[in-house]
């Protein structure tokens, strides 16, 4: 949500995992590395902090890095979100 891995962990970090542990839907390890996971995309997804200072530095176009930020940026969230469906449908399985 800010551009900043730490930031997106640490910001909604607890807002989040409490949600996804409401009413035992997933248990507590899970929530929290599914923060973790989830935060590693902040710096990749357009807008993000380092690729503005990135840009600022090496006089590259931002433009140009948010295009090239957008589709392994979208790959990982729809790597993650199959992942999390398999595993849901896993654990509704085994209960």
């Amino acid at each position: 949500m800010s551009g900043s891995a730490i930031s997106d962990a640490a910001g909604v970090g607890k807002i989040i995992t409490d949600m996804m542990m409401k009413e035992n839907r997933y248990p507590r390890g899970f929530a929290g590395a599914l923060t973790a996971a989830s935060a590693v995309v902040g710096p990749i997804f357009p807008p993000s902090i380092p690729m503005v200072f990135y840009a600022l530095i090496s006089s590259t176009s931002v433009g140009v890095l948010f295009l090239g930020g957008v589709v392994p940026a979208l790959l990982m969230c729809t790597v993650m979100a199959v992942a999390v469906g398999i595993m849901a449908k896993i654990s509704r399985l085994s209960d």
